[in-house]
């Protein structure tokens, strides 16, 4: 998997998948710098919101590549794409905003984002709290945006306004956190065996988890 900065889907299928001329350089698996091949691209539906706030579900294509080296093949993903979710980024940080800022509960969001239902609402509340951990180290090192000490002090909100700060710099989130805490955003970098297993390792009490999430 390849992140690649884009502000949305025309900009970066004008660059891959309407043009046989820009390439992608460098194997994240094997360290090859060279060109790796093009190796096709396939589609995934993809949850959006738009400029009016309206959501609909829309068909992206995705460019594969190959190394040329060591044979291994690449999803090169535009970083307004969470990988693994069929939920765009932009999405999923309306939704955190309206639950963690505005104080709307999951039924509002429901109502007020059509096509958008409350199990998927209380999962990506649940995908956002359990990713506290790797919020935390990745913003330990901008500390101008959030300044703490200890993840006791530190509430959802805070991790919201800090995201919205780095976004409004006009820095990619999305590919700016894997590079630093090698893992996707919005997934634990590791299995787990249980529920209790992944609130113990990211320091989230059970109770907080309830309160956000019953």
């Amino acid at each position: 998997m390849i992140l690649e900065n884009f502000d949305n889907f025309n900009s970066y299928s004008k660059k891959y998948l309407e043009s046989d001329f820009n390439s992608v350089y460098g194997c994240p698996e094997c360290g090859f710098t060279g060109m790796l091949h093009r190796h096709g691209n396939y589609l995934r539906n993809l949850m959006e919101i738009n400029e009016n706030f309206n959501v609909c579900i829309n068909s992206v294509g995705i460019l594969r590549v190959f190394c040329p080296k060591c044979g291994t093949t690449h999803a090169v993903i535009p970083d307004f794409i969470i990988p693994y979710k069929q939920v765009s980024f932009n999405l999923i940080m309306k939704i955190i905003e309206m639950f963690f800022l505005e104080s709307y509960s999951k039924l509002q969001i429901e109502s007020s984002l059509v096509t958008v239902s409350r199990q998927l609402v209380k999962n990506i509340i649940i995908a956002f709290l359990l990713t506290f951990n790797y919020l935390f180290m990745f913003f330990k090192s901008n500390a101008q945006l959030l300044n703490f000490d200890s993840m006791g002090n530190v509430s959802p909100k805070d991790f919201v306004l800090a995201l919205n700060s780095y976004l409004t710099l006009g820095l990619h989130f999305s590919k700016d956190y894997f590079n630093s805490t090698n893992t996707v955003f919005m997934m634990s970098k590791k299995p787990f065996k249980s529920v209790n297993d992944k609130i113990t390792q990211i320091n989230i009490t059970k109770s907080v988890l309830i309160k956000y999430t019953e």
